[in-house]
């Protein structure tokens, strides 16, 4: 599911880098204080361009997507939503505690798999529904627990690396899957 929905943004942006259309509201705004639409289209060209530049740098070839994606597994809409085969446990040894499979763990899965949700699908609370878990599913509630707290969007990355001291560069590009995890401990228990 997030997989596609950064193909389509990826799609969005590079179909803008060139577009000759932006929509009749931007059109009639520019127009309207007096503003030339061709001087602008160059404009938005760049900057569809820069963003779709950043986006293909910073998402699709970050060493860490893989686990950005895997860690969708946590929320229950995505195993009774996405596809069939995403109930399978072993293509998600991304997550290092989910490489080396227990029976307890399969166990637990697959009473993971036969939840459903008793919220509407909008209204779930992952940190509550994990803790909520504790009892019933332990070992994979404490892996939820970890995983469910990365940083999933740009925006809360480059707060992470600026509440961190640190600017958006190319150590960015750098981050192990235990860094991530160490820095958002600091961040949770720096008070």
């Amino acid at each position: 599911m997030q997989k596609e929905r950064l193909n389509h943004l990826s799609a969005f942006l590079e179909s803008n880098c060139n577009s000759q259309d932006f929509g009749s509201d931007l059109d009639t705004t520019i127009t309207l204080h007096y503003f030339n639409l061709l001087d602008f289209y160059p404009i938005f060209h760049s900057a569809f361009e820069a963003a779709f530049n950043k986006f293909n740098v910073y998402i699709f070839s970050h060493p860490t997507c893989l686990l950005f994606w895997t860690t969708q597994i946590f929320d229950l809409k995505y195993i009774l939503l996405g596809p069939l085969e995403g109930k399978n446990l072993h293509q998600y040894s991304t997550i290092r505690e989910l490489a080396n499979l227990s029976d307890k763990l399969l166990c637990e899965w697959s009473i993971y798999c036969k939840l459903q949700l008793e919220n509407s699908v909008r209204e779930i609370n992952l940190e509550e529904y994990w803790m909520n878990l504790g009892d019933k599913l332990p070992i994979l509630s404490k892996i939820a627990l970890d995983y469910i707290w990365l940083p999933v969007s740009s925006c809360s990355m480059e707060r992470s690396f600026s509440i961190y001291n640190n600017i958006l560069d190319e150590n960015c590009q750098n981050l192990s899957e235990d860094s991530l995890k160490r820095l958002n401990m600091m961040y949770f228990n720096g008070n």
